[in-house]
C-alpha cells in the first residue's frame, strides 16, 4: 500500500533477513530445494506466518504455508489461507480499467473531469496518468504505519476530495510519485462506468472467470483468514488493527493467496485477461514529459533480467506484506507475510532469479567452487598464482603489475571467515559461480568462471555483486 514497494527497485529484502555470512543459496528450483530455502530463511526470523507459491514454465512447482495464521499458533498457514495483499491490488484495478477500455466504455486518454469535474486540474489529468502515478495528486497513505485517521470509516469520495482537491504536487505527466489516491479514483471510475460496486466487478470479470477461488475484495474478518501483526523497533509482535472501511478500496483492498496470485500472473501472460495491446500498455513504463522513463507501468514495476522483461510489485497494509515477481514466459513467484516486520520480496526475487536460469551449469572436474575460489584468493594475496590452473587468456590478463596491485589491496583483509556460493549457473558454456567472501564486518564478492576440465577462465573480485 505504502511506499514500501520501492524496495523492489533493488529487489533486496529489508527487515528480518539472514546475516550476510549465513545467507542460504538457492541453486535448484525443485519443490524440495525451494521449500528448504524458504524454511531456512523464514526460520531465521521471528515472523508469524508466510505463504509461498511458485510457477515454472506455466506449471505450479510449490504452494506451501509456513508458521501460524495468528499469534496464538492454533491455526497453521496453508496454501488456502487468504492474506491482505495491499498494493498488489493495483494490477487488478488496472486490468479492470483496460477491460472497460477494450469494450469501448472508456479510453485511457479520457480526462478525470469526465467523472470528477471538481478535482484539481481534472481536465488535464488522464486515466493513464492515474495508472502510471504521474497525476500529481497527493498520496493519502504514504507512511508505513497506521495513521490514526484510518481507524475511522470514511467514504472513498471524501478521501479523494481531501487529497485530490488541493494543489497538485507537480504538473501532470512531468514526474512519477506513487499515489494511492489516484487508484481510489480509478476504482470509482470503474464503478461509474460499469454500474457495479467494485467488488462485484472484480468478482464477475476477474476472480470467477480465472478460478481465483481464494481471492476476494474487502472481506469481513473471517476465521480462516490470516490475522495481521506488527512490531516496532524489534519489540514484541502484536496483533494489528485493520484499516477502516473506505481507506483501501482499489488501491489495496484485495485479499488473496500466493497460489491465486501466480495463477493470475500466468493468466495475464497467456492472454486470458487482456488483449495483447492492452497487456503491452499495462507492462510498458511511462515516458515523462522530460523524456525520462519512470519504470512504473500499470500496477507493475518493470525490470529487465537476462534481457527479458520482469514485472514486480510489493504490497503492505497494516500487519501484512506481500511481494510478487513474474514474467510473460511462465515464471511467477508470490510470497505473503502476516507480519509487517517481515519483507517477503527478497524471497520472491531470489526464487524468481533461480527460475530464470533454467540452463544447467556444466559439470566441472576438480574441487567445488568455494575451495577453488579460496585458494585463488590466497594466491592473489601472496602475489603469486598457479598458472597451470588458469586459461591462457586469464593467465595473460593477470600481469605482474595486476598481481602486485591485488596483493597490496587484498592482503590486509586476512583470511576470510566464510566463503559462500550465492549462485551457480551456465554462462557462455562455462560454470559461473558467484561467491561471497566475509571478513568480519567486510564483504567482498567474486565471479569464478571454469571450463568443464576445471581450468579457471576468470576470477574477479569486487566490493559489490
Amino acid at each position: 500500500m505504502t511506499m514500501r514497494w520501492l524496495s523492489t527497485l533493488s529487489l533486496i529484502a529489508v527487515g528480518c533477513v539472514t546475516p550476510p555470512h549465513a545467507k542460504p543459496s538457492l541453486t535448484s528450483t525443485s519443490a524440495t530445494a525451494i521449500d528448504a530455502y524458504v524454511r531456512q530463511r523464514f526460520g531465521e526470523s521471528d515472523g508469524v506466518g508466510l505463504s509461498v507459491a511458485v510457477v515454472k514454465e506455466g506449471q505450479l512447482v510449490l504452494a506451501q504455508g509456513y508458521g501460524s495464521a495468528s499469534l496464538d499458533g492454533r491455526v497453521a498457514v496453508t496454501p488456502q489461507t487468504p492474506f491482505a495483499i495491499g498494493s498488489l491490488t493495483k494490477q487488478f484495478t488496472v486490468a479492470a480499467i483496460l477491460l472497460l477500455a477494450e469494450r469501448g466504455k472508456l479510453a485511457v486518454s479520457d480526462p478525470v473531469s469526465n467523472w470528477f469535474p471538481k478535482l484539481t486540474r481534472a481536465a488535464d489529468v488522464t486515466v493513464l496518468d492515474l495508472i502510471n502515478h504521474v497525476s500529481g495528486y497527493r498520496d493519502y497513505y504514504p507512511l508505513d504505519f497506521l495513521d490514526p485517521r484510518m481507524v475511522t470509516p470514511i467514504s472513498t469520495d471524501e478521501v479523494i476530495e481531501q487529497h485530490a482537491g488541493g494543489p497538485l504536487d507537480f504538473d501532470p505527466g512531468s514526474r512519477f510519485s506513487y499515489s494511492n489516491t489516484g487508484y481510489l479514483i480509478l476504482g470509482r471510475i470503474i464503478e461509474f462506468v460499469s454500474g457495479q460496486p467494485l467488488g462485484l466487478f472484480f468478482k464477475h470479470q476477474l476472480f470467477d472467470p480465472l478460478s481465483l477461488v481464494h481471492t476476494t475484495f474487502e472481506p469481513g474478518l473471517e476465521p480462516a483468514f490470516a490475522q495481521g501483526h506488527t512490531r516496532f523497533a524489534l519489540g514484541p509482535i502484536q496483533a494489528a488493527r485493520r484499516e477502516a472501511v473506505g481507506w483501501l478500496g482499489a488501491a489495496a483492498g484485495i485479499w488473496s493467496t500466493p497460489t491465486d496470485m501466480v495463477m493470475w500472473a500466468n493468466s495475464l501472460a497467456t492472454g486470458k485477461v487482456l488483449k495483447p495491446e492492452s497487456l503491452r500498455l499495462m507492462t510498458s513504463p511511462r515516458r515523462l514529459t522530460n523524456g525520462a522513463t519512470s519504470r512504473y507501468a500499470g500496477g507493475l514495476l518493470t525490470d529487465v533480467k537476462d534481457g527479458e522483461l520482469a514485472l514486480t510489485h510489493t504490497g503492505s497494509v497494516n500487519g501484512f506484506r506481500a511481494g510478487a515477481v513474474f514474467d510473460l514466459y511462465g515464471s511467477a513467484v508470490a510470497v505473503f507475510s502476516n507480519c509487517d516486520d517481515f519483507n517477503p520480496i527478497g524471497f520472491a526475487a531470489a526464487i524468481f532469479d533461480a527460475l530464470r536460469h533454467v540452463v544447467p551449469a556444466p559439470r566441472v572436474a576438480g574441487p567445488p567452487p568455494q575451495e577453488v575460489a579460496t585458494a585463488l584468493f590466497t594466491q592473489l594475496q601472496d602475489g603469486a598464482v598457479d598458472r597451470t590452473k588458469l586459461s591462457e587468456a586469464f593467465s595473460a590478463y593477470l600481469s605482474a603489475e595486476r598481481l602486485k596491485d591485488a596483493s597490496e589491496q587484498l592482503r590486509p583483509f586476512g583470511a576470510p571467515s566464510a566463503v559462500a556460493v550465492e549462485k551457480i549457473r551456465e554462462r557462455g558454456g562455462f560454470e559461473l559461480a558467484l561467491l561471497r567472501f566475509t571478513f568480519g564486518s567486510h564483504v567482498l564478492h567474486a565471479t569464478l568462471f571454469r571450463r568443464a576440465d576445471g581450468v579457471v577462465e576468470e576470477f574477479l573480485i569486487s566490493r559489490s555483486q
